[in-house]
Parts: C-alpha cells; structure tokens; sequence
C-alpha cells in the first residue's frame, strides 16, 4: 500500500508538473505566433509599399514571388506579373544582354567560390503594361540550400529614370562647361589677333581715306573710275573691321556704342549680303515702310542678330531638310512701326504721343519649322538641333536684343517654316544716324601732336591725317622713345594720340609717365580693342578722349581738334 501511494503521489506531481510545461510551452507559442504575424504584417506592409520591385525567381528565371509594387511600378497585378515570362519584360536588346549576365554569373556561382556569394548588379530597359520602356537596375543574388547547392535567384528591381535623367544632365552640365572653356580659349585667341588685324584694316582703310582725300584736289580724266574703286575697297575694309568687332565681342572686349540707327540701313546691308551668299534656291524677299525706322543701337549687334537669323532661315530650307526632300524656299525680310498686341506699355512707354509703338522687324522662312519642345528651349545657351552648331547663335542674338531693350518673339510648327519677329522701341532723333555716309571733310587746327605707336604704318599713316589737318606731327616709334621724346618737346606739344597696347609699357603707363613730366598733358587713347573697362579708367587717369582703330581721318582730326581747342 505504501508503494502504491507513494507511485501515486509521484503521478501527481509529474501530471501538475506536465500542466505546467504545456501551459508554459502554449504561451510560448501564442507569443511566437503573435511576433510572427506582427513580423508577416510588417513585412506584407513594407512589400505593398517599397518603390522598388522585390521578387524572387526559380533557376528558369520564372517568377515565384514578386511584390504588389509591381503594380505601382509596371501597371501589372500580382496575378498578371507572374504569369509572364522572362522575355515579356524587357527591351529584346536589354534582355539578351541581362540573359548572357546571369549565365556567366550563374557559371561562376556554382563554383561555390565565397566572393561568388555576391550580389551582380544589371541595367537593363525593362516595359510597362502600357508599353512604355525605362531603365532599370536590377540587385540579385543567388538563393542557396544548407548544402550550399543554387535553388533560385532574390532580387530587388527599381525604376531610375530620374538617375539618368540627372546623370544626363550632369554629362550636359560638363560638355558645356568644356565648351565653354574652348570658348574662353578662343576669345583670348581673338582678342590677340583682333588686335593685330585692327592695326593693319588701320593702314588699309588710312590708306583708302588719304587717297579719298588726295583724289578732292586733283584733275584726273577718270576720277569716277578711281573713285569707283577706292569706295569699293573702303567698303570691304569696313566691313572687315566690322567683322573684327563682332570677334571682340566673343572676347567680350568690344565696346557697345548706342547711337540712332536707322535699321533700314543695316536690312539693306544684310539683304545684299544674303543675297550674293545664300544657294539660289532661296529666294529673298524684302520690304521695309519708307520712312525713317530709328533705334538707339549698336550698328555692329544690331546686323550680328539680324544676319544670325537669316543664316538659320536659309539652314531650315537646306540642310535641315531630310534626304530627298525639295531644297529651298523663299526667305521673307520685312520692318515696319506696329502697335502690336504683344507688345505692352510698360515695355515700350509713351513717346511723343505714340504708345506702345515700336519698330518689327520680321524674318521668316518656309523651312522645316520647329516643333513646340524645341521652341521652348532654343534660346538656351548650347542648345542647337543642328550638327557641328555651338548653340550659341540664338542665346547671343536673344542677349543682344534684350540689352538693347527689344523683344524677340518666335511662332513656328514644325513643318509650317519659322517667323521670328523683333521689336525695337521707336527712336526719334534722326540726327547722325548710325550707317550714314561719313562726312569726308577733316578737322583743321594749329599746334603740335606727338604721336606714339609701336607700328611704324600706323605712324605714317596718322602722321599724314593731321598733317592734312594742319598740325605739326612728331612720331615716335614706341613707349620708351615716345617718353624720351616728351620729356625734351612737352613745352611746345599740344596732344599726344597714345595707342593702348604696345610692348614694355602699355599706353596708360605711358600716360602715367607724361603726367609726371607735364600734369596738364593732353591725350587721345587710341586702340584697336577698347573695352568699356578700359576706357572708364583711362577717362578717370585723365585722359581726355578715345578713339577706335582702323580710324578715319575725319576721325581723329576731329578729336584732336577738339582737345585742343578745348571742345
């Protein structure tokens, strides 16, 4: 009886014991339970959320699992996506490429080399339920047993179309600022050799002026002809100075002169030159209102824009054409005084009576037009549909016509031709227009002038200037030998016309040089680039006047005239 209440008693404890384990093990497993689907929650949360793919495939590459961000990424349900094959979801270049990818690293993964634990990272274009291809990049990495041996593929897929549009961006970003800095290259290029070919178009067109003024006094038998001949070269020699200064101004050391300019002029200037230049198969038709139609501007920006525009005209009509389509069109150049709807008051002001009015200039072409994407973006700097284009014509010629307070309008469809149309605010002084014929006569004056020039043509050249204007000249062929020569003649020396850039000391160093003789000394700078820098701080030196190389007799007689008359 004892052994049998002593088993008994055993049972017992072990039965309450046993309660208690399982209880203890039950509360366990309601715990571990509620963390696992806290966990499946979370997870399904997360999945249902991600911006990126996630998914896992068998070793086919077929789908055994994909996130519902596939939704939110490809337009496809959970249902649908899995079951598409492989091929179905991407660009057929992209996916041959993805697929030679996952065999070699599915060759070297079985190898069960550690580094082969990796993850590979493939770029591929990938569709959308819509059709819409974009770029993708892909993480995955292979999925293994406890025998180490390959089962399936894990991977996370994610949209980066913003990296490549940023990623282009930055390759835009870099190409400009190399093109920019082949353009800083080039205007210290230009500027250095603008200078030099001032200083020749300055014998060139001294030797045309003095000739001009030579033939005045002659009796010759065929002084048409001569004359003929002489205006012909004095015309293309200003016309290559012009072509210098438009160089300057790429170097940024031309200075802008506003001055009422009649536009009819400069339209007149570059309808010739369009004229004897374009294919014939352009055709150009120009017109213009018979009055006057006056601008404050630079006569040199003004026909740099309007020969710009005309230049791209003639290109919508070529070489923009594809293959095998009709060359040609008809260019249309036309300038008139509207009051136009696009233009406001606050714009163009009241002026004596008119408001609001103002000059249009239009130029317009039956070219390949130009679509609306491309409309919004051709005034950006390097910006350019055509091959071997900088992209700066337009950005430049945009620039130029806002500093001279104008507006620049474009209305164009792609197919239709091109009519970009410019507005001028009306200017009505007439007197001395820009672009007019330049009055012949010289300036005449008594007294001696010392000039200083490093170039033994231009001496000669301006030596006979004022000698025709009645002064004494004493030439002095460079800084040192100009300094030396005032220092012993100040006393009787009236002006001096100092050139701004020689070698050893520059002009204003002189300067500085002949204020220590004579503090009442009296100069006229003269330079074949002179930037509006330049010339503020020469005026504040005490320099009295400038003067532009190739100068003309009528010119710089005239300054100095004036200097030393004190006008």
């Amino acid at each position: 009886m004892r052994e049998r209440e002593k088993t008994e008693t055993e049972l017992r404890r072990h039965r309450d014991h046993l309660e208690d384990i399982v209880a203890e093990r039950t509360l366990e497993l309601i715990k571990n339970n509620e963390k696992l689907e806290a966990s499946e929650k979370l997870y399904r949360l997360m999945a249902e959320n991600v911006n990126d793919l996630i998914w896992t495939s068998d070793l086919n590459y077929n789908f055994t699992f994909i996130s519902p961000s596939v939704y939110k990424i490809y337009g496809y349900t959970v249902e649908e996506a899995m079951k598409l094959t492989p091929d179905k979801w991407a660009e057929a270049g992209s996916f041959s490429r993805r697929m030679m990818l996952l065999k070699q690293e599915s060759a070297l993964a079985r190898k069960n080399k550690p580094d082969h634990d990796r993850q590979f990272i493939i770029q591929m274009d990938q569709i959308k339920k819509d059709g819409t291809v974009f770029p993708t990049e892909i993480q995955a990495s292979y999925i293994r047993d406890e025998n180490r041996g390959i089962i399936g593929i894990v991977g996370i897929t994610r949209d980066i179309s913003e990296r490549v549009v940023m990623e282009q961006e930055k390759e835009k970003i870099k190409e400009q600022l190399a093109q920019s800095q082949k353009l800083e290259a080039l205007g210290t290029l230009v500027g250095g050799l603008a200078h030099d070919f001032n200083n020749f178009l300055s014998g060139i067109i001294g030797s045309f002026d003095l000739l001009s003024l030579a033939l005045e006094k002659e009796n010759l038998v065929k002084r048409d002809y001569i004359k003929k001949y002489l205006t012909l070269g004095m015309e293309s020699s200003k016309r290559s100075a012009g072509l210098i200064n438009q160089l300057l101004m790429l170097s940024k050391k031309h200075e802008v002169k506003l001055s009422p300019l009649d536009i009819k002029n400069s339209l007149n200037h570059i309808y010739e030159l369009c004229r004897n230049s374009f294919p014939k198969s352009i055709r150009i038709s120009f017109r213009s209102e018979d009055i006057p139609l006056v601008i404050m501007g630079d006569i040199v920006q003004i026909e740099q824009v309007l020969l710009n525009l005309c230049i791209n005209a003639s290109h919508a009509m070529t070489i923009m054409r594809k293959p095998g389509e009709k060359q040609g069109g008809t260019l249309s150049i036309t300038a008139d005084i509207v009051k136009s709807n696009y233009i406001t008051d606050e714009m163009f002001p009241e002026k004596d009576g008119a408001p609001g009015y103002c000059i249009r200039i239009r130029i317009s072409d039956t070219g390949v037009g130009i679509n609306t994407d491309i409309k919004q973006r051709i005034f950006e700097p390097f910006f350019s549909t055509k091959q071997e284009s900088t992209g700066l014509g337009l950005a430049i010629s945009y620039n130029i016509i806002k500093k001279h307070g104008g507006i620049l309008n474009v209305d164009s469809e792609h197919g239709s031709g091109s009519c970009f149309s410019i507005y001028f605010p009306v200017h009505n002084n007439t007197d001395q227009i820009s672009g007019k014929d330049a009055d012949p006569g010289i300036a005449r004056g008594k007294g001696t002038v010392l000039i200083i020039d490093d170039e033994t043509f231009i001496l000669n050249i301006a030596e006979a200037f004022l000698g025709q204007s009645g002064y004494e000249v004493i030439t002095a062929e460079g800084p040192d030998k100009g300094i030396e020569i005032y220092k012993k003649e100040h006393k009787r020396i009236s002006a001096v016309l100092l050139d701004l850039s020689m070698p050893g000391k520059s002009g204003l160093e002189v300067f500085t040089e002949l204020q220590k003789i004579n503090p009442e000394v009296q100069a006229v700078l003269s330079s074949g680039m002179l930037s509006s820098e330049t010339k503020d701080n020469a005026l504040k030196m005490g320099i009295k006047e400038t003067v532009n190389k190739p100068y003309m007799a009528a010119e710089v007689s005239m300054k100095i005239t004036n200097l030393i008359n004190g006008g």
